[in-house]
C-alpha cells in the first residue's frame, strides 16, 4: 500500500498550477516579442516605396486596399518581404501629406487613390482608347 502525505500532494499540485501559469505568461510574452520582430529582406536596388505603393493603387483603382493588401502585393511583385510598418507609414504619408490616397469612410484601415487622381487616370485611359 502506498503511503502519501495529503499536504505534500497539495503542495505539489499547487506547484504544478503555479508553473503552468508562469509558462502561459512566458509564452504570451514570447509571442508578443516575436510579433514585434518581422523578418524583412533588403530592399531591391532602385526600390521606392512611394512609387511602388502608388502603382499598386493605380493597378487596383477600382478596389479599396488596406495595408496588408499592399504589403502582400509588394511581396508578390518584387519577391521580397517588406516591412509592414514602413508600408503603413508611407501610406499614411501619402494620405495625409501628399493627398495621393484617401481613407474610405466606414471601412477602417482601407484606402484608395484620391478621387482627383482616379478621375485623371480615367480621362487618360479614355484618351488612349480614343486615339487607337
Amino acid at each position: 500500500m502506498i503511503n502519501f502525505d495529503p499536504q505534500k500532494l497539495n503542495q505539489r499540485l499547487q506547484e504544478i498550477k503555479d508553473l503552468e501559469k508562469k509558462k502561459a505568461e512566458i509564452e504570451a510574452r514570447l509571442a508578443l516579442i516575436t510579433g514585434l520582430i518581422q523578418e524583412t529582406d533588403p530592399l531591391p536596388k532602385g526600390f521606392d516605396y512611394r512609387e511602388t505603393i502608388l502603382k499598386i493603387f493605380e493597378d487596383a483603382s477600382d478596389m479599396d486596399l488596406n495595408i496588408d493588401d499592399v504589403t502582400k502585393q509588394i511581396t508578390i511583385k518584387y519577391n521580397f518581404r517588406v516591412d509592414r510598418k514602413a508600408v503603413a507609414n508611407r501610406i499614411n504619408y501619402l494620405t495625409d501629406r501628399d493627398k495621393k490616397l484617401q481613407r474610405i469612410k466606414g471601412k477602417r484601415g482601407f484606402y484608395r487613390l484620391f478621387e482627383k487622381e482616379r478621375e485623371q487616370e480615367e480621362i487618360n485611359e479614355y484618351q488612349i482608347k480614343q486615339a487607337m
